[in-house]
């Protein structure tokens, strides 16, 4: 089977890969050729320098929990959340416990306009 056994080619695509598979083809070895090549061939790959194998990404991940371990002296623990009433002053904890502070404040003064009042009143109310 050659190169141009390809169907879909016609005979002309057939002579142009012909053409090309000739001029990109290496010359012919004779043995002595070919016995020196085998023998730089098996030189370059006894001298390529072994590879880590498991030992480098193993290296790299105990150096990287070394770190993380070492650095998590240098970061303050998180404070402890506080409650609510340590955040807030009087007033604060007031509305956020839902005390009423329209109707205490009344809105006779004019606390709310008109339009927040009516809205204060579906809502405060019921």
């Amino acid at each position: 089977m050659s190169r141009t056994d390809d169907v879909r080619l016609d005979a002309e695509e057939r002579a142009f890969v012909e053409r090309i598979a000739a001029d990109f083809a290496p010359p012919a070895m004779n043995e002595v050729g070919a016995a020196a090549f085998d023998a730089r061939l098996r030189e370059r790959l006894d001298a390529r320098p072994r590879r880590g194998g498991v030992w480098l990404p193993a290296l790299v991940t105990a150096a990287a929990v070394c770190a993380i371990w070492l650095g998590s002296g240098l970061w303050s623990p998180a404070d402890p959340p506080r409650s609510v009433s340590a955040r807030a002053g009087a007033w604060e904890t007031e509305l956020l416990l839902g005390s009423d502070v329209a109707a205490e404040s009344g809105n006779e003064a004019g606390y709310l306009p008109d339009d927040y009042s009516a809205i204060a009143a579906v809502f405060l109310d019921g």
